[in-house]
């Protein structure tokens, strides 16, 4: 390996380096976080990426944990020699996390350090389970600060942005990942949490508020909310960025259009997740999500071969942590689906493009007559027609599951309309859209205007009334 390779500059930006960046206003201009970093170029990206890798893998090694999955794979660390090499690598799955920390409570047995080296411990929402507990070293809080304050420099949050966080502070790491960036590149924050849509309203107006930190769902909530309440959130506000997470949708074309159109503000995707948050994140372009390919290595593969697909083509994303101290991942199996390119950006980055960043997760796929669906292209459609209401539901009851499989036998949605709509032509419009997209004709349930519950955090979209 380069020993080059092994300078700090190519790790971290320094608290002083960022300090200077923060302070010096011609620096201000400058389009990069770590220029040296996010523009090295590809040959150098792999060598890192590669002496990374051989490092990580010997330190998960020294837990039972991944001892164990290394002697099930037949494998050890000297068998990984190169970056070619970690297709012998074991994946790691959600549910193995889960039953190493039931037992092993509370935290599993893949820690690499000692627990009086832990700084903070955080834990997943359980919407897909039962929760995971995440700890982070000092070292790991550092990490996730510099990935954060990449994301937002790239947005063009700068000295001077006040940041209202409107994510769930109760354990979530995602609300403090963006609190730690902001902070970094030297923004003030508002930690406002969930909840209180009016009251989040007044404070962005009283303290100029020019950056929202929000699910996308909730974005929609509170521009209803602004304009029941008479409040121009394009004119009565200064919001003039939204980073969006927790959700799919930051990339989909359809619904950050509307976003913005709403707003009249920028928006960007930061993706993420408890055990990976900022594995990338959106530039001034926004045509995706940028890899931070220093800090992980990505694959995209089948998710019934396992096998990697080409560039365009849908598949799962699988992380391997190169910079985690405390809970290294190895393989880790997202659950994401994305698509992955090999064009360069022309905001000058060098990190490759998931160009629609996260499509949809696993967990949320439908299967209808062999026909896959995602809540998320649902939305994208609906987002595009005139008269959406603006909330939608999937339902599962009687009429549109199979008793005996549990399997749905048909597309059956609740879709709010609104007053000014010819309900019978907005009705007809939806199902050739969705059949034209997907070639399923679905049953549609029309329900006036705030009709749905609206949530706070993450939406949810497939209702059970079995």
């Amino acid at each position: 390996m380069k020993s080059e390779l092994k300078s700090s500059k190519y790790e971290l930006m320094s608290m002083q380096e960022a300090y200077h960046l923060q302070t010096n206003k011609t620096e201000q201009d400058r389009p990069f976080w770590n220029e040296e970093m996010e523009t090295m170029p590809r040959d150098k990206i792999r060598d890192l990426q590669e002496e990374k890798l051989l490092r990580i893998v010997k330190r998960a090694y020294q837990t039972p944990f991944y001892q164990r999955k290394f002697q099930e794979s037949g494998i050890t660390p000297t068998d990984i020699k190169s970056i070619e090499d970690i297709k012998k690598l074991p994946f790691t799955t959600k549910n193995e996390i889960r039953n190493s920390q039931a037992i092993h409570p509370p935290f599993g047995d893949y820690l690499t350090l000692p627990f009086d080296q832990i700084s903070g411990i955080y834990a997943s929402s359980g919407s897909t389970g039962q929760p995971t507990v995440a700890l982070l070293s000092l070292k790991d809080q550092e990490v996730l600060t510099e990935r954060s304050a990449r994301g937002m420099w790239a947005w063009g949050i700068r000295p001077g942005d006040v940041l209202q966080n409107i994510l769930n502070p109760q354990l979530f790491l995602g609300y403090w990942f963006s609190h730690w960036g902001a902070n970094r590149v030297g923004a003030s924050v508002i930690s406002m949490g969930v909840g209180s849509s009016e009251r989040q309203l007044e404070v962005m107006k009283r303290y100029g508020v020019t950056f929202l930190f929000v699910t996308p769902s909730y974005s929609f909530h509170l521009a209803e909310i602004a304009a029941k309440k008479g409040i121009d959130v394009k004119n009565d506000l200064k919001v003039r960025c939204l980073a969006v997470g927790g959700e799919p949708g930051g990339s989909d074309p359809n619904i950050r259009r509307k976003m913005e159109e709403e707003w009249g503000a920028k928006v960007f995707d930061c993706p993420g997740m408890q055990e990976s948050n900022g594995w990338g994140y959106a530039c001034s372009e926004q045509n995706g999500v940028h890899m931070n390919e220093d800090h992980f290595i990505w694959e995209v593969l089948d998710p019934e071969t396992k096998e990697p697909v080409q560039p365009g083509e849908r598949g799962v994303l699988v992380l391997t942590t190169l910079e985690v101290d405390a809970q290294p991942l190895i393989r880790w199996w997202t659950d994401d689906y994305v698509v992955y390119s090999e064009e360069y950006c022309k905001c000058g980055r060098t990190f490759r493009i998931l160009p629609k960043g996260v499509l949809s997760r696993n967990d949320d796929m439908l299967k209808i007559s062999g026909v896959r669906i995602w809540p998320a292209g649902i939305e994208s459609v609906l987002k595009q027609i005139s008269g959406f209401g603006g909330e939608f539901r999937i339902i599962k009851d009687e009429t549109s599951v199979v008793k005996e499989t549990g399997q749905l036998r048909k597309l059956k949605l609740e879709v709010e309309y609104a007053d000014h709509v010819n309900i019978e032509s907005f009705k007809n419009t939806i199902i050739t859209k969705i059949k034209n997209q997907f070639n399923i004709t679905p049953e549609i349930v029309l329900v006036g205007t705030g009709t749905l519950e609206r949530f706070e955090h993450k939406a949810k979209r497939i209702i059970s009334r079995l």
